[in-house]
């Protein structure tokens, strides 16, 4: 190879790359980007301030954790609440459908997450009973 093939670095810092290509980023795709969340925020408030209160919940965890539990609870009841409120009605049936032993696991575990981080739990029934007190007729 010669000093003047093309195909070798020709010390410029170009590497051979054309100079007229577009960058990586325009800013026209961050303001599209920034449109799509403003769209999605506007037709789903609910699931946004979930997320929020989720995202700042667990950032909440590490260094005040009642709050941040509180926050995690909240979120939790506000998507699960419906569900949580089946089972607790049904306790008997789950019992019976998922065995004794695997209720007594779970009722374990259940305990066991109440004891490491109990303020989830309270964030979460706060939650619950708000929900039965106003669709209480």
């Amino acid at each position: 190879m010669s000093a003047s093939d093309p195909s070798r670095n020709s010390g410029n810092g170009n590497n051979g790359n054309k100079r007229d290509e577009p960058p990586l980023r325009s800013p026209e795709s961050g303001n599209k980007k920034f449109e799509n969340m403003c769209g999605y925020a506007k037709t789903n408030p609910r699931d946004v301030a979930g997320y929020a209160l989720l995202i700042l919940g667990i950032i909440l965890l590490f260094v005040q954790p009642i709050y941040g539990g509180l926050l995690v609870g909240v979120a939790l009841g506000i998507y699960f609440s419906k569900e949580i409120i089946q089972y607790t009605k049904d306790i008997e049936r789950f019992v019976e459908e998922q065995g004794l032993v695997r209720s007594v696991v779970l009722g374990g575990t259940l305990l066991a997450f109440f004891i490491s981080a109990p303020a989830i739990f309270v964030g979460c029934a706060l939650v619950i009973a708000i929900k039965l007190l106003i669709s209480a007729d």
